[in-house]
Formats: structure tokens, sequence, C-alpha cells
């Protein structure tokens, strides 16, 4: 539900910090991240998916696509 508010509000750019996760069974967010932008609903509105710096991978940025004006 948030990138689909974040899409309604006209919002280009949005931070998800994941966190790194430790130990085997931690990290879910970090580790179902990816699945759930390949959702036939999320799929199309997502331009990129970026670390914000190259030292910290426990945040992504996700860059939505201009919604089409009708």
């Amino acid at each position: 539900s948030f990138l689909l508010r974040a899409r309604a509000l006209n919002w280009r750019c949005v931070e998800v910090v994941t966190g790194l996760g430790s130990g085997q069974t931690s990290g879910m967010i970090r580790r179902e991240l990816p699945l759930w932008l390949q959702r036939d609903d999320l799929r199309p509105m997502v331009l990129a998916v970026v670390h914000p710096h190259s030292a910290n991978h426990g945040s992504v940025r996700i860059l939505l696509k201009n919604r089409r004006r009708s």
C-alpha cells in the first residue's frame, strides 16, 4: 500500500529501509522486497531500484515512473 499511496501522491522517489538483518532467518524485508516489486500491480510503476550509497546496503531507493495523464 505504501507504493500505491506514493503513486497517488505523485511521488517520484521513495526510500525503503530494509536493514541488513542478522542471522539466517532475519532480514525478511530485505529478502522479500525484490519479490514484492515484481508483483503485477507494482512492476509497471517502478522505473529503477538503487542503493542510495555504495556503503549502505540497508536501504534502497525506488524511482517511480511518471503517471500517464488521461
